[in-house]
């Protein structure tokens, strides 16, 4: 059972080219398909059929099975397995560059410095959303309106504050 078993299963000599072998696999094919073919061991010919094919067409790869991981390293990358490998490599540097970061001298200082600048942005934040309309309790409502910017501007600093406690919980 070998190679010399393939070609008598497609009905070729030894040695036919690729073209060949794909005429008398799809001839054989047909003809033994078990929706075309009635008898009781056509799925099992069948499938000896598609086996045949498949061990012919990959004869490079059966001849040498210890060398066959040549042909993987031959044949192209492919662009999501290239993005793939440079995103575990930069996740892979990101790792290490941040365990080292953490061991550092410079750890804990500047986890204080980026939780007061949190902790300062969200007062802002707060100051800037409640402050007009608390100025629009005392004062007309025209000063209040007039300060409805200022009050985009808190909202802003809110949504910067989240973002930045996104990327403190990344890094710290």
């Amino acid at each position: 059972m070998g190679i010399e078993n393939d070609y008598r299963i497609l009905g070729i000599s030894p040695g036919a080219d690729q073209a060949e072998i794909k005429r008398a696999y799809w001839k054989k094919a047909k003809a033994i398909h078990p929706d075309v073919n009635p008898s009781d061991n056509a799925d099992v010919a069948f499938v000896e059929i598609n086996n045949a094919y498949e061990r012919l067409v990959n004869e490079e790869k059966q001849l040498i099975p210890e060398y066959s991981f040549l042909m993987d390293l031959l044949r192209p990358e492919t662009h999501q397995e290239k993005a793939l490998r440079y995103a575990k490599m930069w996740q892979e540097e990101f790792r290490r560059n941040n365990e080292s970061f953490k061991r550092s001298w410079a750890y804990l200082p500047i986890k204080i410095v980026a939780y007061f600048l949190w902790i300062l942005g969200i007062a802002l934040a707060l100051t800037f959303v409640f402050g007009p309309p608390a100025v629009s309790l005392f004062h007309d409502v025209v000063t209040g309106l007039y300060m409805a910017p200022i009050m985009f501007i808190g909202v802003a600093f809110l949504f910067g504050s989240y973002q930045f406690k996104k990327q403190m919980n990344r890094y710290l």
